[in-house]
């Protein structure tokens, strides 16, 4: 079992490379707005890949 140090360690890691993430969010540019149709397209993005994923599964 870790030890509240090891724990502590690992929490501190994984909110560093949290932040990075934050950072290069930030970095990448202007923000893009979101409308409604901004939100269609990223589920059909999504289904896309979940019926790609299934295909690739079935064969």
């Amino acid at each position: 079992m870790p030890t509240v140090e090891e724990r502590e360690e690992r929490r501190k890691v994984k909110l560093e490379a949290l932040r990075a993430e934050i950072q290069k969010g930030f970095d990448s540019g202007p923000m893009e707005e979101i409308d409604d149709q901004w939100i269609e397209r990223i589920k059909a993005r999504g289904r896309e890949r979940l019926a790609a994923r299934k295909l690739d599964k079935n064969v």
